[in-house]
Formats: C-alpha cells, structure tokens, sequence
C-alpha cells in the first residue's frame, strides 16, 4: 500500500474532528481556547507527524478567531459537513444537560448553521430551522413557555448521542 493511501483516512478523519471543531466553536459549545487545546492534545500526540494545520493551530492565540476560523478552514475541507454536524449535536446535548440557560442561544446558532446556504438539510436536521421560533413564541406567549421549548431542543439533540 502507497504512503498516501495509507495516510488518507487519518487525514479525513482529522478534517471531520476539525469541521466538527468549527461547528461546536459556532454553536458557543467550544471556545476558541477549547479548539486550540483540542490542536495541541493532536499535537503532542502526533509529534514531528502532527500536520502543518495543526500546528498552525496550536500555537495561535485565543484571541485571534479570525486565525483560528481559517486554520479549521483549512483543516477541514476534506470533510463532509453534515456528519461534522451530527457529531456536534451529540456535544451540545452534553453541554446543554449542564447549561440549560444557553439553550436559546444555541437554538439560534443551529437556525444559522441550517441556513447557511448548504442545497438541503437533512430530513433528520431539519428540527434546526424551528428551534429558534419556539423559543421566540415562548417568550411572546403565543405558544407554550421557554421551559417547553428547552425540553424539545433537549428532544431533538438526544437522538445524536452517542450510546
């Protein structure tokens, strides 16, 4: 076997960590120290072998998101978007168990990922696009309360985790 056949899937599986990285960053899961620290365990890991990337990514401050956004950028583009997000899910379920008072705001960041211009959603995402309403009828009282709304994203990300 040739030596990129046998490095292709360590390199794909590397850009879906990275763009599950970049969901869970967009989400507010994360923090942009969350993903650097995620680069440097790869790094110390991996060592000398530890791809250029990640490198890159390890040693850039917390501070520079535009830096950091691009390096994932860059990391992921092997990767394929929509399993980055179900992997994701199964993440902010955990953290949602822990911070339930973000469940808004994740709701709203889940409408912007299913909205970012990608030719469809799959059927078994779709949930992304309505989270966001429920929680703004709550607080209208056109439709039951924040509670109730919480619960039902809590549903829905349930069906992510893994087992």
């Amino acid at each position: 076997m040739s030596a990129p056949a046998i490095l292709e899937p360590v390199m794909t599986a590397l850009a879906q960590e990275a763009a599950t990285q970049s969901v869970l960053l967009q989400l507010g899961v994360i923090s942009a120290q969350g993903v650097i620290d995620w680069a440097t365990d790869i790094r110390q890991r991996e060592g000398e072998k530890a791809a250029p990337g990640i490198i890159e990514l390890s040693t850039t401050p917390a501070t520079r998101l535009d830096l950091i956004g691009a390096a994932l950028h860059r990391l992921q583009r092997e990767s394929d978007y929509w399993p980055a997000v179900r992997a994701a899910l199964a993440k902010a379920y955990a953290f949602l168990l822990v911070r339930p008072d973000e469940s808004r705001r994740v709701a709203r960041a889940l409408y912007a990922l299913a909205s970012k211009g990608f030719p469809e959603v799959p059927e078994d995402l779709n949930f992304m696009y309505y989270m966001d309403d429920a929680f703004v009828r709550a607080r209208a009282g056109a439709r039951g309360t924040e509670d109730d709304a919480r619960l039902d994203l809590l549903l829905e990300l349930a069906k992510f985790k893994k087992t």
